[in-house]
């Protein structure tokens, strides 16, 4: 909702991620889908001005995929500024997405980005 409101805002629209990925992907095989996958992101910012906002990226941690999903989103802020939201949780100094026991858990280090908890705010 929180974010919906900020795009209205800037007068920009929320990317869900799930939805532009899945159209994308929907006809190619699992190799395919792999290559593809960081063209069809890279789309996303050629198509935007300076700041894109991004929802529903649970997509990005599909195993199949064979991507790491904060890389992408990283090589996307080479283009274009992101908002992201992310369903996770930040432990120390750890990103994690998922539950440790979760086949898409992912856990990073905090260095280098900018985290800004929408729960606390």
């Amino acid at each position: 909702m929180l974010l919906n409101e900020l795009a209205k805002e800037l007068n920009l629209k929320v990317i869900n991620i799930n939805l532009t990925v899945a159209k994308a992907l929907l006809e190619l095989n699992v190799k395919q889908r792999t290559r593809v996958l960081s063209e069809c992101l890279a789309h996303l910012t050629e198509e935007a001005n300076t700041l894109i906002i991004l929802d529903n990226i649970e997509i990005l941690f599909d195993k199949h995929l064979q991507h790491d999903a904060l890389k992408l989103l990283q090589q996307l802020s080479r283009h274009c500024t992101i908002i992201a939201s992310w369903s996770g949780k930040i432990s120390g100094d750890q990103l994690i997405y998922a539950e440790t026991n979760h086949p898409e858990y992912q856990s990073y280090e905090l260095k280098d980005l900018l985290i800004i908890d929408l729960n606390n705010a």
